[in-house]
């Protein structure tokens, strides 16, 4: 039951995800049996009907009195409150650094390089990840920074550079990225402990990747 309750949420947005691939491949029109699925399965919806399931299987079904359930709620959102406030404020400093002109600015500085084509990739994504903090935006700013330079360029290995790109984003996860915050508060660590365990790991991830990527390269 705790194991069908967590994962309650992704079976919702799971159906709502397989129905649209399949609506696009198949080209069905909507009903209202089509629509009633995409309402529950819409994000929003799966975790509201998903809330009331867990009140009632980790809560009442469970003999818990009311009022720890509500002191259970007020504490989540006394600490998810603070934590999307945080992603908030990263998300925009993060589009603030993207106007500014930082990949631009990137890109100038590797001009006319002569980095093999994965080290190039790896570290424009490393930079991008420590001034955004945003892992995906690192990744989708890294390739449209990096694919237009290699066109033309022979043995290149897309594939390589792609995991490359993926392995530099995840490098130095910290206070600017989301995911650093949810791993934080969800394990109620101090900020000394989120940099000294997350942060490292990451690092430690992008690094090793980066290693395994130059070895691959070899054989390839």
């Amino acid at each position: 039951m705790s194991l069908f309750t967590a994962l309650f949420p992704v079976f919702l947005m799971t159906i709502g995800a397989v129905l649209d691939i399949l609506q696009k491949q198949m080209g069905f029109v909507d009903n209202i049996i089509i629509s009633i699925l995409k309402l529950i399965t819409n994000s929003s919806t799966a975790m509201m009907l998903s809330l009331v399931l867990v009140l009632y299987t980790m809560g009442i079904k469970q003999s818990i009195s009311r009022k720890q359930i509500t002191q259970s709620c007020t504490n989540a959102i006394n600490a998810m409150g603070m934590l999307l406030l945080v992603i908030g404020g990263g998300g925009a400093l993060k589009q603030v650094i993207i106007d500014g002109g930082v990949g631009d600015y990137i890109a100038t500085l590797f001009d006319g390089s002569n980095l093999s084509s994965i080290l190039f990739a790896w570290i424009v994504a490393a930079i991008l990840r420590l001034a955004l903090g945003s892992g995906t935006v690192a990744t989708l700013t890294t390739a449209g920074l990096v694919i237009p330079s290699l066109t033309g360029v022979p043995d290149v290995n897309l594939e390589l550079v792609a995991l490359a790109t993926g392995a530099g984003s995840a490098v130095a996860s910290h206070v600017n990225d989301a995911g650093f915050w949810i791993v934080k508060e969800s394990l109620g660590m101090t900020l000394k402990e989120a940099f000294g365990t997350y942060t490292v790991l990451s690092s430690i991830f992008g690094i090793c990747g980066l290693i395994f990527i130059m070895i691959l390269d070899m054989f390839v």
